[in-house]
């Protein structure tokens, strides 16, 4: 199996633990599902079951691309041997929800076509999004600013909305967060 080194690269990996440490302020103690969008490689919920900034009774890792879902399962070992990991191989436009306490994570918003990812998401749901501007690979919708990108996900409370810069000798770009209730 060939794993995607750029889903351990450093900037995918800081953004990651940035979200895990922002998420564990937060009074969102435990869920009952959390779904992670656009899963790539297993390296966000390897990091947060490593973490744990909340509690869950299962991680849905959804991504249309069976190969890093396969890289996933492997990365998330100690999340399948638990019986806590679903993986679900399916665009996340035509995603449903389970109607339980649940909890949102795209840490992928510039990498799925389409919004229905976003209008499905039930009303009241905690969520928390990453987005990035330039044009990097995968990229099908880019934010220029912290505040394109807040608008383009309207919450009902928002927790956080901050951006990070990540400077490279060859390349920058700067990540954007919002965690909030839908």
């Amino acid at each position: 199996m060939n794993f995607d080194k750029d889903a351990f690269a450093h900037g995918p990996i800081e953004s990651k633990i940035w979200l895990c440490n922002e998420l564990s302020r937060f009074e969102l103690k435990s869920v009952d599902r959390i779904y992670i969008l656009g899963a790539w490689s297993g390296t966000m919920p390897f990091l947060l079951h490593a973490i744990k900034p909340v509690e869950y009774q299962q991680m849905v890792l959804v991504d249309v691309n069976q190969d890093y879902l396969d890289q996933a399962q492997v990365i998330c070992n100690a999340i399948d041997t638990a019986g806590h990991l679903h993986i679900i191989n399916q665009d996340a436009n035509t995603l449903a929800y389970s109607n339980d306490n649940i909890l949102v994570i795209n840490t992928s918003v510039d990498n799925i076509p389409g919004r229905s990812w976003w209008y499905n998401i039930p009303k009241g749901t905690p969520v928390v999004l990453q987005g990035r501007t330039g044009g990097h690979r995968d990229c099908v919708i880019s934010h220029s600013d912290l505040e394109q990108f807040e608008r383009a996900y309207p919450v009902q409370e928002t927790f956080l909305l901050a951006e990070k810069v990540f400077t490279y000798p060859d390349h920058s770009y700067t990540r954007f967060m919002k965690i909030g209730i839908k």
